[in-house]
């Protein structure tokens, strides 16, 4: 099974330290998209800032803080939104992710017998989408699995071990899927769960 991790570094921190990169390049391409060629210089005009200061924020150099980002994004005539990481905790959070999505990664939308299903278009300008797919395939065999494994389980309880460990292997992805020993380390720590499991209800059943 394969994991793409072009960085070789803990993607949490290398998210971490991208963020005013993120911010920056936002800033950057929406000024540059703008209808009114907005200019550096006039930015920083709008914002109170020089253009070399502009500048700095849209490399990534500095990280702006949410004062100047609302800012920013009233001189653009945009959402605060449409500046930082979205927040799909909200609503309108997940669809600046969407929004975002269609933008790196060739995120495509299209209607089926009145349901709506979003993939993403490995034919798209995006070279980005087929790293993706490739994610996400890893994702439903491991989903698949687990369903599986849950249409099996004895009962409730083995059932609801297996539910906590999928959600284990999402919250370690990608570490979980590419090392060989953390998969085994879950495997036996979920084999042992189960066995304890089996062997309290044989006891309880001798009980009885």
């Amino acid at each position: 099974m394969y994991t793409y991790n072009p960085f070789g570094e803990d993607p949490a921190e290398m998210s971490f330290k991208s963020a005013g990169d993120r911010i920056g390049r936002r800033i950057k391409k929406i000024r540059e998209d703008n209808y009114q060629d907005i200019t550096q210089a006039m930015l920083g005009d709008l914002v109170g800032l020089n253009a070399n200061r502009v500048q700095q924020y849209e490399n990534g150099a500095r990280t702006p803080k949410y004062d100047l980002i609302k800012s920013f994004a009233r001189a653009l005539g945009v959402s605060p939104m449409a500046l930082i990481d979205p927040d799909i905790d909200t609503y309108i959070g997940l669809m600046y992710a969407f929004f975002e999505m269609e933008e790196e990664y060739g995120l495509r939308l299209k209607e089926i017998d009145g349901q709506i299903y979003l993939y993403f278009d490995e034919g798209s300008s995006t070279s980005s989408s087929r790293q993706v797919n490739r994610n996400l395939r890893i994702w439903l065999e491991e989903q698949k699995a687990t369903i599986s494994r849950i249409e099996n389980a004895s009962c409730e309880a083995e059932a609801d071990i297996l539910k906590v460990d999928y959600r284990m292997w999402k919250r370690s992805f990608p570490e979980g899927v590419a090392s060989k020993s953390s998969k085994e380390l879950r495997k036996a720590y979920i084999d042992k769960q189960i066995k304890e499991l089996q062997e309290k209800r044989r006891q309880l059943d001798e009980e009885e």
